[in-house]
């Protein structure tokens, strides 16, 4: 079950239910003077924030996960080209060291690069009409030592 409120002109909080009437979770929406939202906030029944996902010119541009104990546990960066098409997504540890990037071309992946926690390249995705089409694997020094075409 899903109840939703209005409060306080831009802010909008929908509460969900179990079927026993207990609170599941709670969003809230942030929504600026002109009404674009701004932020979506998703909490755990205890209150402690689960996600949060900050929005610009109605488009996401950063996804944050934080664990039970409320902590940050990764959070996720969006770019876009001037027609709104996503062109990156990159992937971030708490610390901000990157974890992997996923490029896109007119609107379909390209590429996805994963990192090590050193920041070096781990393996490589191809992708063709966003279709995977090779996965190219390193080793820490920047050896190719697997390739695989699709």
């Amino acid at each position: 079950m899903q109840v939703t409120r209005q409060l306080h002109g831009n802010l909008l909080i929908r509460l969900y239910y179990d079927e026993n009437g207990n609170l599941n979770s709670y969003t809230e929406y942030v929504y600026d003077n002109d009404g674009n939202r701004t932020e979506q906030n998703v909490y755990r029944a205890d209150g402690s924030l689960n996600n949060q996902t900050l929005y610009k010119d109605e488009q996401r541009v950063k996804y944050s996960y934080y664990d039970d104990s409320g902590h940050l546990n990764y959070y996720t960066e969006y770019t876009y080209d001037s027609q709104g098409n996503t062109t990156e997504e990159a992937n971030y540890y708490a610390d901000g060291s990157i974890k992997s990037r996923t490029t896109y071309k007119d609107g379909d992946r390209n590429e996805t690069i994963d990192y090590r926690a050193d920041g070096s390249v781990e393996h490589r995705s191809l992708y063709v009409n966003d279709e995977l089409s090779k996965g190219i694997w390193y080793d820490e020094d920047g050896n190719i030592t697997d390739e695989t075409t699709y």
